[in-house]
């Protein structure tokens, strides 16, 4: 696997909107998992200490597969 591609992102929800942002990343999380065969691992964490933030851990079979995964409808 010397072509995996990984990916460490974090995002913040607006004012007032992190319930709804989680629920959202979770249903996100699940189709990208189900839609795209090269995605090794998608992962969403929501931080403990501000429920606002959250951290995605990613990885791909290579740079191509996240290309497809960045352009895929459901993102």
């Amino acid at each position: 696997m010397t072509d995996v591609f990984t990916v460490v992102a974090r995002i913040r929800a607006a004012v007032g909107k992190d319930d709804a942002l989680a629920a959202l990343l979770v249903e996100q999380a699940a189709v990208v998992r189900a839609a795209e065969p090269g995605c090794l691992a998608y992962r969403v964490h929501r931080s403990a200490g501000d429920p606002a933030l959250f951290v995605f851990y990613e990885q791909y079979v290579d740079e191509a597969a996240f290309e497809t995964h960045r352009n895929a409808p459901h993102i």
